[in-house]
């Protein structure tokens, strides 16, 4: 099993490490001892390590295939030290992963007054920490280039976990214009999610006879396969299944069940008020 170096673990990195539990070994460096029993409990080996403290980077003695960087840099400055004493200490011990992966920030852009960008548009770091992140890239760039190793930057915009929101800056500014401000947040929790479709279309017509089978792929045109293995084995007469963000309204009719899945009669067009 691949073993991946998470730099941060953060809410980004216990959301990684869901997705990847089972496929990948995992170890993540922390700096809050305290952080040991909860990453435990989603699947990471902790190394207790702090970037801001080269002795205890000591401890990056084995070599991952992939390394993920998450750990920001510090709040002042116009440069990144934490950047600069990982690689160092990469390289210090001989640790060459075969991918590596920073997650940096679309702030790197500058003001683009609304208009759409691309990775080819070039960095214009308007404010210290978008410089910080300006330097940090240069050095993962500059490292990856003479040790060999594929490089990957994800320019991510705001990440905010739950716990992390600014609502009372954004409270504030609402009070000092004298004005709402909307907060628009993602609420929904998990997701049952419609597996691939043939075609990647699905045509719906009232009365139109569906069926939710098992497995992670449908080679009928009204075989449905889910993301939730257990669906087929939960669903009764009577029950009301969403799909399209509520825009295709399902009612079960009549239930059939066999090794495949279910019959699901009658599919109405509608929506989800």
């Amino acid at each position: 099993m691949q073993k991946i170096l998470l730099i941060g673990c953060g809410d980004v990195a216990l959301r990684m490490a869901g997705m990847l539990r089972g496929r990948a070994q995992l170890v993540g460096l922390t700096r809050r001892a305290d952080d040991v029993a909860r990453l435990r409990t989603h699947g990471i080996v902790p190394l207790v390590a702090d970037l801001d403290d080269v002795t205890s980077l000591r401890r990056l003695n084995t070599a991952p295939y992939a390394v993920v960087h998450l750990a920001p840099p510090p709040a002042h400055g116009n440069d990144d030290p934490r950047t600069q004493r990982l690689v160092a200490a990469l390289s210090r011990a001989q640790i060459i992963p075969r991918r590596f992966v920073y997650i940096s920030t679309s702030g790197v852009y500058g003001d683009c007054a609304g208009a759409r960008i691309d990775e080819t548009r070039p960095a214009r770091a308007q404010t210290p920490r978008a410089r910080r992140r300006v330097a940090a890239e240069a050095r993962l760039r500059t490292w990856a280039a003479r040790s060999g190793v594929p490089l990957a930057i994800i320019r991510a915009p705001g990440i905010y976990a739950q716990s992390r929101l600014p609502l009372e800056r954004i409270r504030q500014v609402s009070h000092d214009l004298r004005q709402p401000i909307a907060v628009l947040a993602d609420l929904a929790g998990p997701k049952i999610r419609l597996g691939e479709l043939p075609g990647d279309l699905l045509e719906c017509e009232a009365d139109a006879e569906f069926r939710f089978v098992r497995g992670d792929r449908s080679n009928h045109a009204h075989d449905l396969v889910t993301t939730y293995e257990r669906l087929v084995d939960e669903l009764d007469v009577g029950d009301t299944v969403m799909l399209a963000d509520g825009t295709v309204v399902s009612r079960l009719k009549r239930l059939r069940k066999d090794n495949a899945g279910f019959d699901w009669k009658q599919l109405f067009i509608g929506s989800e008020g």
